[in-house]
């Protein structure tokens, strides 16, 4: 399991040092502009029963102008300057059992 585990690490780079930079970031100066529900479905498994949402919560405050100037070019980059070893293309839709996308997928 560990060999498994340690492949998954380098497949998808996690537990890789993350670049920082100083930032004029306080959290006192963050305030939640939004939460809001954006989808929800009774979950049943294994004869348990709940109803689960996904919620977004936006918040202002969170970063500062330079990182939010980056953060906008990566959003509106180009296909071509997309890194492909981090997106993938429908890679936040919801999947049913047979592996197709759902047609209520929440992305």
């Amino acid at each position: 399991a560990a060999a498994a585990v340690d492949a998954f690490k380098r497949q998808y780079g996690l537990k890789a040092p993350v670049a920082t930079r100083r930032t004029s970031w306080k959290p006192r100066g963050c305030v939640v502009a939004e939460n809001v529900a954006i989808d929800g479905s009774l979950v049943d498994f294994e004869g348990r029963k709940w109803f689960d949402a996904s919620r977004v919560c936006a918040v202002d405050g969170i970063v500062d102008d330079a990182l939010r100037a980056d953060l906008l070019e990566a959003i509106r980059a180009t296909p071509e300057q997309v890194d492909k070893r981090a997106w993938r293309r429908g890679g936040l839709r919801d999947v049913v059992g047979d592996g197709a996308a759902a047609s209520g997928g929440a992305c």
